[in-house]
């Protein structure tokens, strides 16, 4: 979305908001290919994980 914006903006840009925008979207695409990291290693889930999850699908909300 940040890239979109930097994209079609109709002026160019002050070479501060440029740099920001190319850190934000820095920072987008190592979350990117870290998420892709995690999620294409085929790690087993630990028993701890499964507790945590658990105790959090079950927990009961005071409303």
């Amino acid at each position: 979305m940040i890239a979109v914006l930097w994209v079609i903006e109709p002026n160019a840009l002050p070479t501060r908001a440029r740099a920001v925008f190319a850190g934000l979207i820095a920072i987008r695409l190592a979350w990117a290919v870290f998420a892709g990291w995690v999620l294409s290693g085929r790690r087993p889930l630990f028993a701890l994980h499964r507790v945590r999850a658990a105790r959090i699908a079950l927990e009961r909300r005071p409303w």
